[in-house]
């Protein structure tokens, strides 16, 4: 995705928003997620849920996750999942559960603007 964004003009990186969810809500707070994506690249939004949204919204779009306990090793675990990048248009409206407020704004007002009422 970041290779992607770097390689657009800026008119067309200027109507792109990029989303990168993650699947480790346990250690992928929203303040290391906004870290982390700002790093990858400024037109990046980091997000996150609960284990059951992230359940239903992986389910919805076909991407597969699972944690595995890790023996002999500084992490207690790693989730091993899909990469994959969709791409879809600003009008569209999503559902993804239960974000927090904070973050509902933020996806509203930045990332679809046109499905702001």
């Amino acid at each position: 995705m970041v290779d992607a964004l770097d390689d657009m003009s800026d008119e067309t990186r200027a109507r792109v928003q990029g989303i990168f969810v993650s699947v480790d809500p346990q250690r992928d707070t929203p303040e290391k997620l906004a870290e982390y994506t700002e790093f990858l690249h400024p037109n990046i939004l980091g997000f996150t849920a609960d284990e059951k949204t992230l359940r239903e919204v992986a389910t919805r779009y076909g991407v597969q996750y699972y944690r595995v306990e890790l023996k002999g090793s500084d992490l207690p675990y790693a989730v091993n999942h899909h990469a994959v990048v969709r791409f879809c248009p600003f009008s569209a409206r999503f559902s993804f559960g239960e974000f927090s407020p904070t973050t509902v704004t933020e996806f509203q007002f930045l990332v679809l603007p046109s499905a702001v009422s």
